[in-house]
């Protein structure tokens, strides 16, 4: 298992190969969302700093697995992509690299090493110290383990998440719809009043006088900021 909720964007047009790498990687704790072609992936690139990797084919129809990659490193650099392929050449790895691709897998394949180069990646990318201090507290983000006070407390994974958004972005104002983006995606979308309450809960563990709080600090009517 993973010990944070890792979000993955697969874009794959063999249903039975997608729906197989989907139910794997969510069982190892991945939030895994599918799209099935270039065109839905094209339609999807204003969100793509929400994914923490991109595991793209590259036979599809509408737009291949190359057009799709040129158009994210166009708006994003930094996010991972893995390339799929049923084709073991070695000018179309090479070709793939050059366009911006992190790693290139040939079909047929095992999961494992796919779940292996993933979790590769995610280190080589990885912004976040497994543990932090914020206030009086130290936050690990892998166990979800928060101790303040020597006392301790376990965090939900979106909690978690939320916090290390905030830590990644100290002293920058988040938006609460950057923050639904991010942290809940496009299949889930709750109110920004769900972020309140989190903001809340959180407050309650963090701050010596969660009324009057110096960590968690609100931005009316835009979203939160982080006061290490």
């Amino acid at each position: 298992m993973v010990g944070k909720l890792y979000k993955i964007l697969l874009v794959e047009d063999e249903k039975i190969l997608s729906d197989n790498l989907k139910l794997i990687l969510e069982s190892e704790g991945f939030f895994v969302e599918v799209l099935e072609n270039g065109k839905e992936a094209e339609e999807h690139l204003e969100k793509i700093s929400q994914y923490d990797v991109v595991v793209l084919d590259v036979m599809m129809p509408y737009m291949d697995g190359f057009d799709v990659c040129r158009k994210i490193r166009s708006k994003n650099k930094d996010v991972p992509v893995i390339f799929l392929t049923a084709r073991d050449d070695v000018e179309d790895k090479i070709k793939g690299l050059n366009i911006g691709a992190d790693d290139y897998l040939t079909k047929p394949f095992h999961t494992k090493e796919l779940l292996l180069r993933i979790q590769n990646l995610l280190k080589r990318t990885k912004k976040t110290a497994e543990e932090v201090i914020i206030g009086n507290c130290k936050i690990n983000f892998y166990s979800y383990e928060i101790i303040c006070e020597e006392r301790n407390y376990q965090l939900s994974q979106r909690e978690v998440r939320i916090l290390e958004l905030l830590y990644n972005n100290a002293g920058k104002v988040i938006s609460r719809d950057e923050i639904l983006d991010k942290i809940w995606g496009v299949e889930v979308y709750p109110t920004p009043r769900t972020i309140d309450n989190f903001i809340v809960n959180l407050r309650k563990i963090i701050e010596p006088d969660p009324k009057n709080p110096r960590h968690l600090i609100s931005v009316r009517g835009v979203g939160y900021k982080l006061v290490l």
